[in-house]
């Protein structure tokens, strides 16, 4: 996530699914190639890939987190070519943020989430990042915002 606005009332967040949208590029030309180049049942594989690679893409949206103090409302919105999501909380019921660990085949995954005072967790991206430097400098920058200085805990990254 990049940060696109930050005053004093307002602080905005996007993210761009750039690598899904470069791999599935990828995995289309190289399906592509496969199904132009080969007969069946070589080329079906190669269908296959492109049939993948444009599902990647289409369920890929640019992830927009929108905090306004004036309002006291986060709006997190996804936006891809199937459709609109926005999902709207209230600023003064954020009791935490987090960078969540995951891990997969050896790799560990990183994700901001915002924890709401009635426990309920609030995941600002759908797809997690290798990328903890960055997870933790928009985790800062929400804190800061919201003035949630609170120190390490266990579980937190």
């Amino acid at each position: 996530m990049q940060v696109v606005q930050r005053t004093a009332t307002k602080l905005t967040l996007r993210a761009r699914p750039v690598g899904i949208w470069l791999l599935g590029s990828f995995v289309a030309a190289v399906g592509l190639l496969i199904f132009i180049s080969y007969e069946p049942p070589i080329d079906f594989f190669g269908a296959s890939c492109i049939v993948v690679a444009d599902l990647a893409v289409l369920f890929a949206p640019v992830e927009t987190c929108a905090f306004d103090k004036t309002l006291d409302r986060v709006a997190l919105k996804r936006q891809g070519l199937m459709g609109t999501e926005v999902t709207e909380r209230l600023i003064h019921k954020i009791a935490d943020v987090e960078v969540e660990k995951f891990v997969f085949l050896g790799t560990s995954f990183y994700r901001v989430t915002l924890v709401l005072v009635s426990g309920l967790r609030l995941d600002l991206n759908r797809f997690p990042s290798t990328d903890l430097k960055m997870q933790r400098e928009m985790a800062g920058y929400i804190r800061r915002f919201l003035h949630l200085y609170t120190g390490q805990r266990q579980g937190r990254v």
